[in-house]
């Protein structure tokens, strides 16, 4: 952005100084109406005017404080006559969901004035991933959803209208409404979808200072609820060192929300050690109730909700009923059975261990000795591109061989053909040993796998050796700029010392065309 400063001179006569201010002003004016957007000469004029708004013929209209809003970068601002601001805002009803719920959205635009704006063009770039939304409502406006494309893997709202009065000379029809239907995306717990949404005018022109017209923010957070458990027994009493036959202690469980949505219908079980009996179960504000399986309690009990940063507890009276000896396990679980998923299922238990009885340890298990006939196999592979476009053949090159000391009998070389890959029919060549060939795979992991049988012991030192082609194709929706596929080769009958040498990989970079521009980059 351009400035200009004031200039007056050192000693001027009164005349003079209005006769140059004047003329510097029209010149600067003139010339930055030519070679910059009109905003720019805008913001010139209003540094420059003299009292009284008047300027070479123009009218120029100062707000109170001559100042733009917060959302104006601190800009001074005068709107002329040919100034239409658009500003246009999102939300979404209700603004925390669940991963396929279906949701309210609403793209609001109005026009702030203080022209008439004339054919106005609204665009809203859904999600990837996102199923198609539904149009409920958009009078005046005329929209329709466009398809996704292989380089925008999205759905595009686009709204026209023809017209558009402002908000201070008619309220209601200074504002447009759009409504949708739309499904929240499958997205993991605790994530947030981003809607990219802009509005421009083709008569008058914007302001290009305002930031009202174009939004990218967060529409909408799939929900999640991280419930934590943590279980402890009453302490040993002063000099016992463990609980004997006939005892009684309890049990406290205490499970938190740890945000940041609230958990629906939260349950706690646990299946009691073997030789204890529930005596009494209390759940503070929660429902309780304890069955037998088999010969051991299990207790269960439930709360209708649980808010974000709130606690549970429970206290499980038990009594020692059967003789027992050694370590006696009680690992409770939390869980919530409706509302929003749970992010991280490690924290949900915890195990409290208490010793009963005055026994012995059993005696140690011996460490089984290892096979005395060992075969290390091991594995290379590559790739005869590192980087292709969609179409292309590439071959893969894999090798495996034994380090000894023995022979490898019922060596098997294993390798996942990866989605975004098609593998050659025909094209396998391996060495005489080594019978291979293509089965179906397991998508999304693998579309097919080669399975390579040996069928003679690979001797110490030998090598055996097969290539197969494969046609790079299209990318999945979200697209992947990167094929990668491994190689894994296992022996059945002979013990291998060292499996770390087992697996190997080979990665293929895929770009749209021979352009070479990646497929990351294309789709964003």
């Amino acid at each position: 952005m351009r400035t200009v400063r004031e200039w007056s001179p050192k000693v001027p006569t009164a005349p003079r100084v209005v006769q140059r201010i004047v003329a510097t002003a029209v010149t600067t004016v003139f010339l930055l109406s030519i070679a910059s957007p009109p905003t720019v000469a805008h913001r010139l004029q209003s540094s420059i005017a003299p009292p009284g708004g008047q300027h070479g013929g123009s009218t120029i209209a100062l707000g109170d404080d001559n100042a733009l809003s917060d959302d104006a970068v601190g800009v001074s601002r005068v709107l002329q006559d040919s100034i239409a601001d658009m500003e246009i805002v999102t939300q979404a009803f209700p603004n925390v969901m669940s991963a396929g719920d279906w949701f309210h959205y609403v793209v609001a635009v109005r026009n702030l004035g203080p022209e008439i704006a004339e054919r106005i063009t609204v665009v809203d770039e859904f999600p990837i991933g996102m199923p198609e939304p539904i149009i409920l409502s958009s009078s005046p406006a005329t929209c329709e959803m466009s398809e996704p494309i292989f380089t925008r893997p999205s759905w595009l709202l686009v709204c026209t209208i023809e017209s558009m009065p402002t908000m201070s000379d008619d309220p209601a029809n200074g504002r447009v409404s759009i409504q949708l239907r739309v499904m929240a995306p499958p997205l993991e717990a605790c994530s947030t979808f981003t809607n990219r949404t802009s509005v421009s005018v083709e008569s008058p022109e914007e302001p290009a200072e305002l930031l009202h017209n174009n939004r990218s923010e967060s529409i909408a957070t799939i929900g999640c609820a991280d419930l934590e458990l943590r279980a402890h027994s009453e302490p040993l009493a002063a000099g016992a060192t463990y609980w004997r036959h006939g005892d009684e202690f309890d049990y406290t469980i205490i499970a938190d929300n740890l945000g940041p949505h609230e958990a629906r219908r939260v349950q706690v079980t646990g299946l009691l050690p073997d030789g204890f009996e529930s005596i009494e179960t209390t759940a503070i504000g929660g429902l309780c109730n304890v069955l037998t399986i088999g010969s051991r309690d299990f207790v269960a009990c439930e709360w209708d909700r649980l808010d974000a940063d709130a606690a549970i507890a429970m206290i499980i009276r038990v009594r020692v009923a059967a003789p027992a000896c050694g370590d006696a396990m009680f690992t409770p679980t939390v869980r919530a059975d409706d509302g929003y998923p749970d992010p991280d299922y490690f924290n949900n238990s915890d195990t409290d261990r208490v010793l009963v009885g005055e026994c012995t340890p059993p005696p140690s298990t011996p460490v089984p000795e290892l096979p005395t006939v060992q075969a290390d196999l091991w594995i290379e592979k590559s790739v005869s591109k590192s980087q292709a476009t969609m179409g292309d053949v590439v071959q893969y090159h894999i090798k495996i061989g034994n380090n000894g000391p023995a022979p490898s009998v019922g060596a098997v070389l294993f390798d996942d053909v990866p989605v975004g890959v098609a593998a050659v029919e025909g094209s396998i060549s391996a060495t005489e040993d080594l019978s291979c060939e293509f089965r179906d795979g397991s998508p999304p992991i693998a579309s097919s796998f080669l399975r390579c049988d040996s069928t003679d012991a690979v001797e110490p030192g030998e090598i055996e050796t097969v290539t197969f082609d494969a046609t790079i194709l299209p990318p999945l929706d979200p697209p992947s700029a990167i094929v990668r596929n491994y190689a894994d080769v296992l022996a059945f009958e002979t013990f291998d010392p060292d499996r770390t040498n087992n697996l190997e990989s080979a990665e293929v970079e895929v770009y749209m065309s021979w352009l070479l521009i990646p497929i990351a980059y294309a789709t964003r």
